[in-house]
């Protein structure tokens, strides 16, 4: 049975649920004092889909504003890319349509996009309407589904949907079916090289390494060129305040 990679990434406002949604699907497990994701962490998890295993190979990103400069490392050169919103915030889903027009500028040519509509289980205190987000979502021929990481629903449809929207290795991505579309012209392809570049933690007398923060992190890390996923799985746990940090780089070619 042939073996697919598939980069996915994760993006929207911090809080929305994306950690949530990634462990639920690939540890089935949900923890409601999860940290916020500080540059953004990685999981794998292979799943069958007809003839094939896809291995989802998963970027959570950070939520919070000072880490959006990072987000183009981790979806360009993705399969997919869902973006997560809040049902109980109008403002997270404004925030997912400046990351659909991101992606339009500077996203992979036919990027597979889900939307996901996280914390349905909080239907009374809903402020999007999912017939609002639906239609959105059509309007840009995107998956649409409302997810509960609490209470594990359609998170692991998600993913079976966009497995389905990914071209078969057989099939020409010209005549498969509706995709995100567009506007820019994918760009010729150059070799590159990944590297892990990391945050300097100088020892602290009788301390031990001092602890980088998220401000030293941003600085540290040099961002150029597209982000490719290299096939060994790196951890990028960046939850809590470990003593080194690290980021995925690409010094272009």
């Amino acid at each position: 049975m042939a073996l697919r990679e598939l980069k996915v990434c994760l993006l929207g406002d911090t809080g929305v649920g994306k950690s949530s949604i990634v462990w639920r699907f690939v540890e089935d497990s949900f923890d409601p004092n999860i940290n916020p994701t500080i540059g953004a962490s990685f999981m794998t998890k292979t799943v069958q889909y007809q003839n094939e295993l896809h291995k989802f190979l998963i970027w959570d990103t950070a939520g919070q504003e000072r880490f959006r400069a990072l987000a183009p490392m981790y979806y360009r050169g993705s399969a997919a890319a869902i973006i997560v919103y809040d049902i109980t915030k109008e403002e997270t889903f404004s925030t997912l349509k400046n990351w659909v027009k991101e992606l339009r500028q500077h996203g992979p040519p036919n990027i597979v996009v889900a939307i996901a509509g996280n914390k349905c289980d909080l239907n009374d205190v809903r402020e999007v309407m999912e017939k609002d987000a639906k239609d959105y979502a059509d309007s840009i021929h995107a998956i649409f589904v409302e997810t509960s990481a609490k209470n594990a629903i359609n998170i692991n449809e998600l993913f079976i949907e966009i497995s389905r929207r990914i071209p078969s290795t057989d099939t020409n991505p010209a005549s498969s079916g509706k995709g995100f579309k567009l506007r820019r012209q994918p760009s010729v392809t150059k070799r590159s090289c990944f590297y892990l570049l990391g945050v300097h933690t100088p020892e602290v007398p009788n301390k031990g390494p001092a602890h980088p923060t998220p401000a030293r992190a941003e600085k540290t890390a040099v961002v150029r060129a597209a982000c490719w996923l290299p096939q060994r799985a790196v951890s990028l746990a960046f939850k809590g305040n470990p003593a080194s940090l690290f980021w995925p780089c690409l010094i272009g070619s």
